[in-house]
């Protein structure tokens, strides 16, 4: 497993130019896996899939989720 937060500070000039996360978590192992993150800045955030637009649970007040894949 590798994970990672990307960030973009938007430029505020344009349609959809405005700050954005988004966290990547990739599984290299051929069958489910089970990972804990730890991260204040998730803590007030919404997570979905980019591609199919699932939803992942939320995060707890303290940025702490646990996700399998």
């Amino acid at each position: 497993m590798v994970g990672f937060l990307r960030s973009t500070p938007g430029g505020g000039t344009g349609y959809a130019d405005r700050p954005d996360s988004v966290l990547c978590v990739y599984n290299f192992a051929a069958t489910p896996v089970t990972v804990h993150v730890e991260d204040a800045e998730l803590s007030n955030c919404r997570l979905h899939d980019l591609f199919g637009g699932e939803t992942f649970p939320s995060p707890d007040t303290d940025g702490r989720l646990e996700l399998t894949m």
